[in-house]
């Protein structure tokens, strides 16, 4: 422990004493300095009241700003002189800043002092916004009647020579109904061959020789130019069924009242599932009403089960996301899109009881997937059969974490109808290699 001890002369210097210890350290030498080390201070130059407009590389770049600006024409001239000109001034002046960029000794360029904003008067500045933008190439397809336009996976330098159909160049419009197709196929079923009588019918009774457009796709397997002519193909016969219904009892619309296009491949119906993208979209300036059926012949019951499934495709009423009762958000809800498209048709399914620990009471569900799936498992009104038709329900018990399996609506050969995670599609599935499925069909109680 020190204390500090003073001198009785004016000009005192402190000095630290050492109490008396026993273990006291030795005493710490005072450095002293000596006279010859001391050094004169600098003198400093006071600083300008204006330092900025006193620095000298500052100076220089006021000097040349105005040098500058004594050689640039006046505003007005610019502004009457043609737009190409001055884009191609102000592009030149970029590559001269380019090459500043890339030597050893890189000028500075004078911001406008006039200016309130430096960076918009930066001729870099200026060339980027007289330049209008490059958009990326176009990837996908659009559907939108509003823009008019089309956007494609299908490059249009790979289209055949041969192909019959007119390459799309905007989107259709309301689409009025859509055709689904198997992969690398451009047939259609009974059941798609009755909606188009059903339309020509109803383009019959209008009386208006109104204009029909149809516009083909195909999903992107196989080559460019196979898909092209595939989405040409399957528009092709659903224009010769409009020409010529297969049951010969109506007569069919003129073909120049008919425009034929095609899209190449796509994906923009689904990005999950390719067999939405296989289709043909049918629409007119002016939706039509389509033919009630007569009392006295009803549709087959198959039919209206396919009809009640197709209004909802594109739909995401039934989605993962989508709360739907007895179903809430974050499930999946196949079974409950055929449970009500089955009902809404004329063909009941009874709900089933089951426990419900989330609710810790019995509480009534739609069949599972898993039990549709189950040749054992009672469904009132629904046999098991093994040949499918349309309107058949098809199911496929897969132990899932979340599910029991999925279930579908079979639509026409080799193709059904279902809800999956995002939307309600038609494709191949239940028919895809590997895949063997309980069919089931209405009988009545």
């Amino acid at each position: 422990m020190y204390e500090r001890v003073n001198k009785p002369s004016s000009s005192w210097t402190p000095q630290v004493q050492k109490k008396t210890s026993r273990f006291a350290p030795p005493p710490m030498p005072v450095q002293t300095k000596s006279t010859g080390e001391s050094k004169e201070m600098p003198a400093y130059k006071p600083i300008s009241t204006d330092w900025i407009t006193d620095n000298p590389l500052l100076r220089s770049l006021e000097t040349a700003e105005k040098a500058q600006q004594s050689e640039a024409p006046p505003q007005e001239e610019l502004e009457g002189q043609d737009h190409a000109q001055i884009s191609t001034e102000i592009s030149s002046e970029s590559e001269t800043i380019q090459l500043q960029g890339e030597s050893a000794q890189p000028s500075l360029l004078p911001l406008t002092s006039a200016s309130t904003d430096g960076v918009a008067n930066y001729p870099l500045m200026k060339s980027v916004a007289a330049t209008p933008p490059q958009l990326h190439p176009v990837t996908s397809v659009q559907m939108s009647a509003e823009a008019g336009t089309v956007q494609r996976y299908g490059d249009p330098n790979q289209v055949p020579s041969d192909m019959a159909c007119d390459v799309a160049s905007n989107s259709p419009g309301d689409v009025m109904m859509s055709f689904s197709f198997s992969v690398g196929k451009a047939t259609l079923d009974a059941s798609q061959k009755s909606q188009i009588e059903d339309f020509v019918v109803s383009w019959n009774a209008l009386g208006e020789n109104t204009e029909v457009r149809l516009d083909g796709y195909a999903s992107t397997d196989g080559s460019q130019a196979l898909n092209w002519s595939l989405s040409c193909q399957r528009a092709e016969m659903v224009k010769a069924e409009l020409v010529s219904p297969s049951s010969g009892a109506v007569p069919g619309i003129d073909e120049s009242y008919i425009t034929v296009l095609s899209h190449g491949e796509t994906d923009e119906f689904s990005s999950t599932s390719r067999g939405s993208d296989r289709r043909v979209t049918l629409a007119t300036p002016t939706p039509l009403p389509l033919p009630e059926p007569e009392e006295d012949s009803p549709p087959p019951q198959e039919n209206a089960i396919v009809r009640e499934a197709r209004r909802h495709i594109g739909s995401g009423t039934w989605a993962y996301s989508a709360n739907r009762p007895p179903y809430g958000s974050g499930t999946n809800k196949c079974n409950l899109f055929v449970y009500e498209v089955v009902n809404n048709a004329g063909a009941p399914v009874p709900m089933q009881e089951r426990w419900s620990w989330s609710q810790f009471e019995y509480v009534q569900y739609p069949p599972l997937a898993g039990q549709w799936a189950n040749p054992s498992f009672t469904i009132p009104g629904w046999v098991v059969v093994t040949e499918p038709q349309p309107g058949d329900v098809a199911a496929i018990a897969i132990n899932y974490s979340d599910a029991s399996g999925h279930v579908a609506i079979v639509s026409g050969p080799n193709t059904t109808i279902s809800a999956t995670a995002n939307e309600v599609v038609e494709n191949d599935w239940g028919f895809r290699a590997g895949q063997t499925p309980t069919f089931r069909r209405y009988g009545g109680n």
